[in-house]
């Protein structure tokens, strides 16, 4: 079997060049017709690693942070919680470079 590498190693295209050079993606009719359906995906992940960065230098507080924000959940804007939390917003300059760099430094 082949792969691109990049999207779905392992599944073989056969001769057809796109999937190939990674456009399997487009094949996802969603990400056009619902595209705020990845963006909050996209949101929480970020989220969701910066929980995981605060649960590596201290548990019981990242831990805290989430249920208490998890207990908030839309009392306030998607900012509001975030900063309550001691997040950074995904929107912030520098938020994903500190993410996911932790997370390919864990992967290697």
């Amino acid at each position: 079997m082949e792969g691109d590498g990049k999207t779905l190693p392992g599944w073989d295209w056969g001769d057809i060049a796109y999937p190939l050079k990674g456009g399997r993606w487009q094949l996802t009719p969603h990400i056009f017709l619902h595209p705020l359906y990845y963006i909050d995906y996209t949101l929480a992940q970020c989220c969701a690693m910066q929980f995981w960065l605060k649960s590596e230098e201290n548990f019981g507080k990242a831990m805290n942070d989430y249920i208490t924000l998890c207990k908030r959940g839309g009392e306030a804007s998607f900012p509001n919680l975030v900063k309550s939390a001691g997040l950074s917003s995904p929107f912030e300059e520098g938020c994903l470079a500190k993410v996911v760099t932790y997370a390919c430094e864990f992967l290697e």
